[in-house]
C-alpha cells in the first residue's frame, strides 16, 4: 500500500515524505492533515483530520526590565515559559554584556 500525506495550511499545500512511518508535525495555526492510501489494485481511500490550535506555546519575553521599585517592569515576565521547565535564560545589556543567567527560570 502506498500512502500520500498532505499538509494544508490556509491556501498552502505541502507534500510530506511518505517513507516516514510515524511522522511528527508541529503546528502553530489551524491545520488540515490529509492522507490518501492506494492499494496494490489501484483502489484509493482518503481521510483527513483538522488540528485546531488553541494555545500558542511561543516564548514571548518582555523587552524591558527596570527593577527600581516603582511597580512598573520591576519583574521580568516571559509568557509561556512554564511549557519549557528546562530552559536557560540569559539577559544582556545594550552593549552585549551578559548581566544575568540562570537555568530553569520560572518568572520569579
Amino acid at each position: 500500500m502506498q500512502l500520500d500525506a498532505f499538509l494544508i495550511r490556509g491556501d498552502q499545500l505541502s507534500f510530506c515524505n511518505t517513507a516516514i512511518a510515524n511522522p511528527i508535525a508541529t503546528v502553530t495555526e489551524n491545520t488540515e492533515f490529509v492522507v490518501t492510501g492506494t492499494d496494490y489494485y489501484g483502489c484509493t481511500s482518503k481521510d483527513s483530520v483538522w488540528v485546531n490550535v488553541i494555545e500558542d506555546y511561543r516564548v514571548i519575553p518582555n523587552n524591558v526590565i527596570t527593577p527600581d521599585g516603582n511597580q512598573k517592569n520591576d519583574v521580568w515576565i516571559v509568557q509561556n515559559l512554564e511549557n519549557y521547565p528546562n530552559n536557560h535564560v540569559a539577559i544582556f545589556d545594550r552593549w552585549g554584556r551578559e548581566i544575568y543567567a540562570t537555568d530553569s527560570y520560572s518568572n520569579d
